[in-house]
């Protein structure tokens, strides 16, 4: 199915508002959505809730400045995912096009024993992006993602936001692997960042949370093969709990030669640390 309206065309094979989808067993593929704004290549829920068991999301896309989600994208809504798979979808366009498989914006994501695999994005979050809200995966692979240009975050890109959002733009992998990503800009596996003037309350709590988990064989154009944390006034914190962060590679600029591959705070960063294995 094409979408293709020339402002805000919205999901290119489902569109959900304040509904209920549940998909078990099912394949969205080949879908497109184009034009300024254009949100959720497969699939676009708006303030409700999308179920997937057992199902795929694949080879979906969207084209546009300010265009969000290649496979599937929520706004203030939640995904939740379990045994399925979320792969080949792409995002692109000459600005903020983000989230190539899942862009979250102030919404819930969670995945369980789920793979997000070989999407794209021409902006941040190859895998996955999320703003201002939360995505949490367990036993799931996040793989083999990309973003070119300044593009940040080949596996996952997660931007903070203002402090009545309680979910702040946090990630938490638990038993999850983030492996063979790579990203045009600043972290290859995981980047997190944020707006500026929205800080006040991330300091007492976790961005990205890793728990027994691993983050390895990534790349990064820039700085951080592994994890980059960029750093906006009030660093956010990463807390490693039991987790490797290991074998990733970048090519960071020469003023910078001197900060290591795998795990990049910003020089003036505050970085809560777990314990790393």
């Amino acid at each position: 199915m094409d979408s293709d309206y020339g402002y805000q065309a919205h999901g290119g094979g489902i569109a959900t508002d304040s509904g209920a989808v549940t998909l078990i067993g099912s394949t969205v593929s080949g879908n497109h959505t184009t034009g300024f704004g254009a949100h959720g290549g497969g699939i676009y829920n708006d303030s409700g809730l999308v179920t997937l068991i057992d199902s795929t999301v694949s080879d979906n896309s969207i084209t546009g400045e300010d265009a969000y989600g290649g496979g599937l994208y929520t706004y203030s809504g939640t995904i939740v995912l379990t045994g399925s798979t979320i792969s080949g979808n792409s995002t692109s366009g000459s600005s903020e096009a983000d989230g190539g498989g899942i862009f979250n914006d102030s919404g819930i994501t969670r995945l369980t024993s789920s793979t997000i695999s070989d999407n794209h994005s021409s902006g941040d979050g190859g895998g996955i992006g999320t703003r201002y809200g939360s995505v949490t995966l367990t036993s799931s692979t996040i793989s083999g993602n990309s973003t070119t240009g300044a593009g940040h975050g080949g596996g996952i890109y997660t931007a903070t936001g203002k402090q009545s959002y309680s979910t702040s733009g946090r990630v938490s992998l638990t038993n999850s692997t983030v492996s063979g990503n790579s990203s045009g800009g600043h972290g290859g596996g995981i980047a997190s960042g944020g707006d500026p003037t929205w800080r006040e309350s991330i300091s007492n709590s976790h961005v990205v949370k890793l728990n027994n988990s691993t983050v390895s064989d990534n790349e990064a154009a820039g700085t951080g093969g592994g994890v980059y944390v960029f750093d906006h006034t009030s660093n956010p914190r990463i807390t490693l709990e039991n987790s490797i962060v290991a074998g990733n590679r970048d090519h960071k600029a020469p003023e910078n030669s001197g900060t290591p591959s795998d795990l990049v705070p910003d020089p003036d960063s505050t970085l809560n640390l777990g314990s790393i294995v």
